[in-house]
């Protein structure tokens, strides 16, 4: 069974913790002969495994993990460059059209996550490049010392202290807007109600054609749910029009799982 050293994990969610930057603590996952899997009640069937609050968190103090959570850190005005394939680390200027200074960085299951500082919360960028999201604000990131499904332990690879943001990476991610934060309480139906349907075409339409495609399907997500006339189908819907526009399974799964946190207050 994959582990980490739970002094050290907690170590590093008081450092955050001391920047005034909200910890909190997620799900880890637990691990059997066949593998990883959540150690959410959805089990082996959970979108986001280990990586999911354990308790709505919008609007509450910052908590330190117990022995047995992996943790979050809310960005607030830091800005995380957080690269999702390995292979394109060696090559990050060019895709991302602009260098990054050296800084303090942590592997990841499948990347890196390159920390930076601003003046101010900036806008999260999801699929800002392909594989490749910008991350900031009210957004989070899993914390170092946390174990990612597969076992792999999130790791700093430097001791570098945090390098500022760079103008070029402030000027790619944008000012957040301004939005009323408001948790959808009455349960989502299942299915889309008929005069509900040509809304749901077009949405599906828009995001066929989608050049933002993250942001598109976290946008239009958002807007299903909390409409109240769209189900359980027409999401599934979104999710055919999103894998048309290119997106992978994970991706889309990772998007609408983050899109019902943020709506329904869900873990």
């Amino acid at each position: 069974m994959p582990t980490t050293d739970s002094a050290t994990r907690l170590a590093y969610a008081r450092y955050f913790d001391s920047l005034g930057l909200q910890v909190v603590p997620l799900f880890a996952p637990t691990f059997g002969p066949a593998g990883g899997i959540c150690s959410c009640r959805s089990g082996a069937s959970c979108q986001s495994p280990g990586k999911h609050p354990r308790a709505r968190y919008k609007g509450q103090p910052s908590r330190l993990p117990t022995t047995h959570e992996n943790y979050a850190v809310v960005l607030g005005p830091y800005v995380v460059v957080d690269v999702d394939d390995r292979s394109l680390l060696d090559r990050l200027p060019e895709v991302l059209g602009f260098d990054l200074p050296e800084t303090w960085s942590v592997d990841t299951a499948r990347g890196r996550h390159l920390w930076y500082k601003a003046d101010r919360p900036l806008a999260t960028r999801l699929g800002a490049r392909p594989h490749v999201d910008l991350k900031s604000g009210t957004t989070y990131v899993v914390g170092p010392g946390s174990v990612s499904v597969t076992g792999v332990v999130y790791e700093p690879i430097n001791t570098l202290d945090i390098a500022p943001a760079p103008e070029a990476l402030v000027r790619e991610c944008g000012t957040p807007r301004r939005h009323v934060e408001t948790v959808l309480t009455r349960p989502v139906p299942r299915i889309t109600s008929r005069f509900a349907m040509p809304l749901v075409d077009r949405w599906c339409d828009e995001m066929r054609a989608s050049t933002t495609r993250n942001n598109d399907l976290l946008r239009i997500t958002c807007a299903m749910l909390r409409s109240g006339v769209v189900g359980e189908d027409g999401i599934a819907l979104l999710a055919d029009a999103a894998r048309e526009a290119g997106l992978d399974g994970d991706e889309i799964g990772r998007t609408q799982a983050s899109a019902r946190r943020m709506v329904t207050g869900e873990p």
